[in-house]
């Protein structure tokens, strides 16, 4: 097999927003759902039917996927923010 090894996340509108909103500093760790350490993003596109961004990434660990073949979709990773307390010495 020659394909590329691809998949596909979702990523909705409320996520992209929570992210980039102002507050006190967020660590944000993943609870569910990690992406390979190797992951990297390919292209992303928002599905108007879906009212989703989808993200398509490549990662080593992932099967390959051949040409004309429906790219699979992987669940969403699942992120917790914690606010982050610095406290003076």
């Amino acid at each position: 097999m020659n394909g590329r090894r691809y998949r596909i996340i979702p990523c909705t509108a409320e996520v992209l927003v929570s992210l980039c909103k102002p507050g006190p500093p967020r660590l944000l760790q993943v609870t569910e759902n990690p992406l390979p350490e190797d992951a990297q993003v390919v292209r992303a596109t928002y599905s108007a039917e879906r009212d989703i961004v989808l993200v398509v990434i490549e990662s080593e660990s992932f099967k390959p996927v051949n040409e004309g073949d429906v790219i699979p979709w992987l669940p969403s990773p699942v992120l917790s923010a914690t606010p982050l307390i610095v406290e003076n010495p």
